[in-house]
């Protein structure tokens, strides 16, 4: 197992892996400090790693799917010192 293996790997699961000497740091991809995982060996880099990306990729069924669509917000139309008629082209200018 080498460091490029398994970088790609922890990648394809959502999770970052770095190296500063012999020490390899696992997280998010843009986690903060306090979810950093730190270690010098490649098997526990992969194996903690994995862990941590199995949480997030989980599937929640909502037995309603309706649920699932997301309402477009309305914008009110704008009323300024222009007013609606600003898009209007008018020939007599």
């Amino acid at each position: 197992m080498t460091y490029k293996t398994v970088q790609e790997a922890l990648r394809a699961a959502g999770i970052v892996m770095s190296k500063r000497g012999e020490t390899h740091r696992i997280n998010f991809f843009f986690g903060l400090e306090d979810t950093a995982h730190y270690t010098t060996s490649l098997q526990d880099a992969l194996e903690k790693g994995l862990a941590m990306a199995r949480p997030q990729r989980s599937v929640r069924v909502d037995p309603n799917p309706m649920t699932l669509l997301v309402k477009p917000i309305q914008l009110p139309r704008f009323q300024g010192s222009l007013g609606p008629s600003y898009a209007r082209h008018d020939s007599s200018v």
